[in-house]
Protein backbone atom coordinates (compact mmCIF):
# COMPACT_ATOMS: atom_id res chain seq x y z
CA UNK A 1 0.00 0.00 0.00
CA UNK A 2 2.82 2.80 0.77
CA UNK A 3 4.63 2.03 -2.52
CA UNK A 4 1.16 3.21 -4.21
CA UNK A 5 1.23 6.41 -1.70
CA UNK A 6 4.63 7.17 -2.93
CA UNK A 7 4.60 6.89 -7.01
CA UNK A 8 1.38 9.53 -7.15
CA UNK A 9 3.57 12.74 -6.20
CA UNK A 10 6.10 11.48 -9.02
CA UNK A 11 2.94 10.94 -11.65
CA UNK A 12 1.91 14.54 -10.60
CA UNK A 13 5.24 15.59 -11.13
CA UNK A 14 4.93 14.36 -14.44
CA UNK A 15 1.76 15.09 -15.42
CA UNK A 16 2.75 18.92 -14.92
CA UNK A 17 6.65 18.90 -16.28
CA UNK A 18 3.95 17.31 -19.26
CA UNK A 19 1.87 20.49 -19.14
CA UNK A 20 4.87 22.83 -18.96
CA UNK A 21 6.24 21.31 -22.00
CA UNK A 22 2.96 21.57 -23.89
CA UNK A 23 3.07 25.22 -22.54
CA UNK A 24 6.31 26.07 -23.78
CA UNK A 25 5.51 24.48 -27.28
CA UNK A 26 2.28 26.33 -27.87
CA UNK A 27 3.78 29.54 -26.98
CA UNK A 28 6.73 28.67 -29.46
CA UNK A 29 3.55 27.91 -32.19
CA UNK A 30 1.44 30.86 -31.05
CA UNK A 31 -1.69 28.91 -30.85
CA UNK A 32 -4.64 29.74 -28.72
CA UNK A 33 -6.65 28.19 -25.73
CA UNK A 34 -9.37 27.36 -28.05
CA UNK A 35 -7.47 25.88 -31.21
CA UNK A 36 -5.43 23.92 -28.74
CA UNK A 37 -9.04 22.43 -27.02
CA UNK A 38 -10.28 21.61 -30.57
CA UNK A 39 -7.37 19.85 -31.43
CA UNK A 40 -7.20 17.68 -28.46
CA UNK A 41 -10.77 17.43 -28.52
CA UNK A 42 -10.38 16.34 -31.86
CA UNK A 43 -7.70 13.53 -31.33
CA UNK A 44 -9.98 12.14 -28.15
CA UNK A 45 -13.18 11.66 -29.60
CA UNK A 46 -11.94 10.56 -33.46
CA UNK A 47 -11.67 6.83 -32.07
Amino acid sequence: MNNAAAIEPKKLGCMNSIRNIAKKAIKEKGLSDSEIRKTLGSKRYEK
